[in-house]
């Protein structure tokens, strides 16, 4: 009897441990399956296997810390929204400071936990904002530290971090920058698929600077996409790379050394360079220096990474950062997001980064491994391209979504995935794709076809032939490729299969997007095969043929034959413009025809426009109000070719126009056609030197939620930006002590003593701004006044003092010992 009770708890712990992978296995290919299929796939709630599930895993399932710790918070934002509101009620029936300082205190506790929030669940964040009819009801010293709906137009940068030990805590970080170069954090309930530099508009949350958003087509907006012009791809060619190496001292005091000088030039310099350079056919190669290492407090940091190596680069001179920082880091959990470690964290494409030498455009990754199956993964995001995945369909013939498994990483034959490969020391060749995503492969490389019969040549080899079929798929978001391998460099010896056939993959019509490698029956298909989709495009893919130079395929579909146009903003290059006031300007495009026929009669219209928001409900949308400038008719545009194209405009009067740029043929799939956005400065002759901002920060560099308090030591945070088109050498920043005496005509700001002065160059490069952090002690409780001046020979800003004023605390002493203790 025993022995049967034991064998049945064994029992019913291997069904649990069944029910709760099967259950996590559905979640996590849920969200996969609905952007391949473009609808959503309907789950049962409530039945009695879910009840078994939630049972078992009570009892069994691995304890998910952070969902705890959410749901902990979604408890807390919501018992302070209650409270905030019965406090707002309580304040409207009597008005007296103490129920508004009550308001103000309990919504400051609420500010930063809804930050807290957004941060680590924007979904949940998202059910528990305030809409603007709900703010509208608070005063205005509580609504000015509540959300805000807002719509804020500029240029995406996307990091990603990758765990390759566990994939699925591998993710992106977003940030937007506005035209000013004011960095705001964004955090978005689902992943936005582009590149760093891509220009959007984003309708969301802004809650001090962070910004929530509901990602939907109304709510984000694609203004321009940062992808590949012939004539302006910045990944071919020199790349100009800057290595920082990072050594870490721990909280005792002890050294951790990174790698050295040479493993450093052997990974990037040599490894790494070898691989671009032949998965490029030559066009691009790595050069540039390594300095440091440099000792640091700070794990796994890129900005202070950049900020101790300022004094010894000159960044204008780079575009490539790679900063190494040492493995123990890695080995010991210590540089992690939300808990979970990771090998390496890039940017996808090129940041903004403001350093002594000006503003600079470059992309980075920072890397806690040497080895090529790291640092050449990392240079791909910096390139532009996402991850290499795997579809297992169990053995089917075809492609069926609710049939097919996602393996995050498990493309074993790009090194974007490289799982399986990379323990062998083995780093195959991006995919075709990917090269196409880079900027490798030429338009004579690339077809888009619906059907017909074509010969593939290996990705491997440079020179003439099709390289990538891909087949458009007319109402999906997904479309195939095609491509062959054989065993030529970096290909070598990884797998026999790999080289008898044509490997298939579901790939995103967009940049910025994952791979996928479709699993048939055996690797690649094989001749004689046919891969059969069951949509109703029905696309047959048969290999008729694979002779180690070139493969033979043939294509047969429903698909009608459609044009298709794509555009991208050339000049001006981020989206935005600088000029002067009553000057003819031109704006050049590229167009890309990515159908499989003539796209006929195109014609580009350029408007300037304005946009307001249209209700104040949490999906509030946008309403553009646009002005007909010009149209000009650009002709036909055959199918997969470029065109570069120009449209010309005058300026007025210094100030901001935002312009709308549509672009649309007869015979065009998309009605809508092209739209493309930019913003132009219309900015002042010589310098124009003006505060962007002031504020108070601790001496971390923390904002502060209350004043601070006598001998409080504190930060100044100085914004000064250039809006002219010159250069202000040696412009001079005095910062005074003042008093405020008023009259009935208004108040008057008196300097009392001198407490800053510092002298430096106020770039015009693109509005560059230039922060100073001034340590600060205020010296008496009550109200603090200063007298900020800027002084320039040739500042055109008739304005050249501004003032700041703030509260500051007394510092009240202990009482008693018992006092003191509690403090």
């Amino acid at each position: 009897m025993q022995k049967k009770s034991i064998l049945i708890v064994l029992l019913l712990i291997i069904l649990s441990s069944y029910f709760v992978y099967a259950y996590s296995a559905k979640e996590f290919l849920q969200d996969y399956k609905e952007l391949i299929t473009g609808k959503a796939v309907q789950e049962n709630k409530g039945g009695l296997f879910e009840e078994i599930v939630d049972f078992f895993k009570s009892l069994f399932g691995k304890k998910n810390v952070g969902a705890d710790i959410r749901r902990e918070q979604d408890k807390e934002v919501s018992q302070l929204n209650e409270q905030l509101v019965y406090l707002n009620e309580k304040y409207q029936q009597i008005y007296n400071k103490q129920n508004l300082d009550e308001l103000v205190e309990i919504n400051n506790k609420r500010k930063q936990k809804t930050i807290e929030l957004m941060q680590k669940d924007p979904n949940e964040a998202l059910k528990l904002v305030f809409d603007e009819n709900e703010r509208n009801k608070f005063p205005l010293e509580v609504q000015k530290d509540m959300e805000e709906k807002i719509v804020q137009e500029g240029k995406l940068e996307i990091r990603y971090a990758d765990d390759f030990e566990n994939p699925k805590n591998s993710k992106y970080y977003y940030d937007i920058i506005d035209d000013n170069f004011n960095k705001i954090n964004v955090y978005p309930n689902k992943n936005i698929n582009l590149v760093s530099n891509s220009r959007v508009e984003i309708n969301g949350y802004k809650l001090e600077n962070n910004l929530l958003v509901d990602v939907n087509n109304e709510n984000l907006q694609i203004l321009s996409l940062n992808e590949k012009a012939e004539e302006t791809n910045e990944n071919l060619g020199e790349q100009r790379t800057i290595v920082i190496l990072m050594d870490y001292v721990d909280e005792n005091n002890v050294l951790y050394p990174t790698i050295s000088r040479e493993d450093a030039q052997k990974a990037i310099f040599e490894e790494a360079n070898d691989y671009y350079k032949e998965n490029s056919y030559g066009k691009t190669w790595l050069t540039g220096n390594i300095v440091g290492p440099y000792k640091t407090t700070k794990p796994c940091s890129e900005y202070e990474s950049i900020k101790l190596a300022d004094k010894d680069v000159n960044f204008q001179n780079y575009e490539r950062i790679i900063i190494f920082y040492p493995f123990y880091l890695r080995q010991n959990n210590i540089c992690n997001i939300g808990g979970w470690g990771y090998d390496g964290i890039s940017s996808l494409g090129k940041n903004y980064w403001s350093t002594e030498d000006g503003l600079i455009s470059a992309s980075y990754s920072l890397n806690l491994r040497k080895d090529l199956w790291v640092t050449g993964h990392e240079l791909g995001h910096q390139f532009g391209v996402m991850h290499a995945n795997l579809l297992d369909c169990n053995n089917l013939g075809y492609f069926e979504p609710d049939l097919c498994n996602l393996d995050y990483y498990g493309d074993p034959f790009d090194i974007m995935g490289n799982e399986g490969t990379r323990s062998r020391g083995l780093n195959p060749h991006l995919n075709a794709y990917n090269k196409e995503v880079i900027g490798y492969l030429s338009e004579e490389e690339i077809i888009n076809q619906i059907e017909g019969e074509f010969d593939l040549k290996p990705i491997e080899l440079g020179g003439d032939g099709i390289k990538l079929i891909k087949i458009p798929m007319p109402n999906k978001i997904y479309e195939y490729s095609l491509e062959y391998r054989q065993p030529i460099g970096f290909d070598k010896d990884i797998d026999d299969k790999l080289y008898d056939g044509v490997l298939l993959h579901i790939t995103m019509p967009w940049h910025g997007a994952d791979t996928s490698l479709y699993y048939p029956k055996d690797i690649t298909i094989k001749p004689g095969e046919v891969f059969e989709d069951h949509s109703d495009n029905d696309v047959k893919i048969k290999v008729l043929s694979a002779y180690g130079s070139y493969a033979k395929v043939n294509i047969e579909s429903k698909i009608q034959p459609f044009s298709r146009l794509d555009g991208i903003l050339i000049e001006p290059k981020w989206g935005f413009i600088e000029t002067l006031p009553n000057t003819i300007n031109t704006i050049k495009l590229s167009i890309h025809n990515t159908g499989v026929i003539k796209a006929e009669n195109i014609i580009a219209k350029l408007y300037r426009y304005e946009f307001i928001i249209v209700n104040n409900s949490k999906n509030g949308a946008t309403e553009y109000i646009e002005e007909l400038l010009s149209e000009e008719n650009f002709g036909n545009l055959d199918a997969g070719e470029y065109k570069i194209i120009g449209l010309r405009y005058n300026t007025d009067e210094p100030r901001y126009n935002k312009y709308l740029i549509k672009i649309n043929s007869e015979n065009n799939f998309n009605e809508d056609g092209i739209k493309l956005r930019f913003t132009n400065r219309v900015s002042y002759e010589g310098a124009y030197l003006s505060l962007a901002n002031f504020y108070l920060r601790d001496e971390f560099n923390t904002r502060l939620d209350k004043p601070p308090k006598v001998n409080q030591k504190i930060l100044l945070i100085v914004d000064i930006y250039n809006q002219g088109l010159e250069t202000a050498q040696n412009s001079t920043l005095s910062i005074y002590e003042a008093e405020r005496t008023c009259n009935p005509y208004g108040c008057n700001y008196q300097p009392i003593g001198k407490i800053f002065e510092t002298t430096r160059d106020l770039f015009k490069d693109l509005n560059r701004e230039v922060f100073y952090n001034l340590e600060y002690t205020p010296r008496k409780s009550g109200k603090t006044y200063l007298t900020l001046e800027l002084n320039h020979p040739n500042n055109r800003n008739p304005q050249k003092e501004f003032y700041y004023e703030f509260d500051v605390q007394p510092n009240k002493r202990p009482s008693s010992i018992k006092e003191k203790y509690e403090r």
